[in-house]
């Protein structure tokens, strides 16, 4: 099991969970603007405007990537089943927290690309991002700026504070340049009511914030927007099942002759489940990929305490039943 996850500006990053008292990190939120331009036309854009970016990317993770989109192209993975070819490919993968610590004296970013060490939130960001180049048939060298665009709000790359440090943030900067969709809402209508403000409350935890007090304001700023976004849901564990989601009883019509586990609904191979956290100050306590063995659903992950990319040995639903901290789960799935 993991453990519970502060932001993932910290390097005990997304993934510290609430075994032996540990702590996780969380992410970030607040939504860029959905413009007209197209994936591939935002990242030419990109590649235009920081042609230098392409040197962020180390040689050993440049031939990963170019051996994944190679492996795609030789072997025509079908859209529908990008993640399901794609995420095998990465179990075993050691966990290393905090691998994007890597700012400058005056806390500025740089942008880092690493497959070789996640954490669960690195984990999911870079499997969105090949996801994403393999869709889009894209090259390895425009991999940079596809991370930059899903890390970074608006894909603008400046201070500490430009990254999404919070995972309700992440979703909802993606989801507005549509990247990203949230079906939590086919599943429930329980309304996922966070305080988010652990950055701010916790500076000491964080060096840059520690070190330069002004982007502490700036932070507590983007936290406070946080709080005012309105309409995001979670499925409470209680509902979480061996092989999907019961549905609550006020979003289903009663038929004569079913019973309340008729009404469990599976999740697709793949899709993003993010951990809800009762933690104060947090809102997820740790993500990973919905994966089905033997109909029973479990967690892909990247695991603290595994040391590295793993299955969860139990269902899903048990995994979350031992963990106190964890409240309930949200569904999000690539476009």
């Amino acid at each position: 099991m993991n453990r519970l996850s502060l932001p993932r500006s910290l390097s005990l990053l997304c993934c510290l969970l609430v075994a032996g008292g540990a702590l996780l990190l969380p992410l970030s939120c607040q939504s860029r603007p959905a413009g007209a331009l197209s994936l591939s036309q935002k990242l030419d854009s990109l590649r235009q405007a920081r042609p230098e970016l392409q040197s962020c990317m180390p040689a050993p993770d440049s031939l990963i990537v170019a051996s994944v989109l190679d492996r795609a192209r030789q072997n025509s993975w079908a859209a529908e089943h990008v993640l399901d070819s794609l995420l095998p490919l990465f179990l075993d993968v050691p966990y290393v927290a905090g691998t994007l610590e890597n700012n400058d004296s005056l806390g500025n970013e740089r942008l880092t690309v690493n497959l070789r060490e996640l954490d669960c939130m690195t984990f999911v960001e870079n499997m969105a991002a090949l996801y994403h180049l393999v869709r889009q048939g894209a090259d390895a060298g425009t991999y940079p700026y596809m991370i930059m665009l899903l890390r970074y709000r608006q894909g603008r790359m400046g201070d500490y504070t430009t990254r999404l440090h919070y995972t309700t943030e992440w979703l909802l900067d993606n989801r507005r340049l549509g990247l990203l969709e949230d079906i939590t809402p086919r599943y429930s209508r329980e309304p996922a009511l966070h305080r988010i403000d652990y950055m701010s409350t916790h500076p000491g935890a964080y060096p840059v914030l520690r070190d330069h007090p002004a982007l502490m304001g700036k932070m507590a700023l983007i936290e406070q927007q946080l709080g005012k976004e309105a309409g995001l849901v979670y499925v409470p564990k209680s509902r979480i099942r061996e092989s999907g989601i019961l549905l609550p009883s006020d979003m289903v019509r009663e038929v004569r002759g079913k019973t309340p586990e008729d009404y469990v609904f599976p999740l697709a191979e793949g899709d993003i489940v993010m951990i809800d956290t009762d933690m104060a100050g947090l809102d997820i306590g740790h993500l990973g990929f919905a994966h089905y063995q033997d109909g029973r659903l479990h967690l892909l992950h990247a695991s603290s305490d595994a040391g590295k990319v793993v299955i969860s040995q139990q269902p899903l639903c048990d995994y979350l039943a031992g963990i106190r901290r964890f409240t309930g789960i949200r569904i999000v799935r690539l476009k």
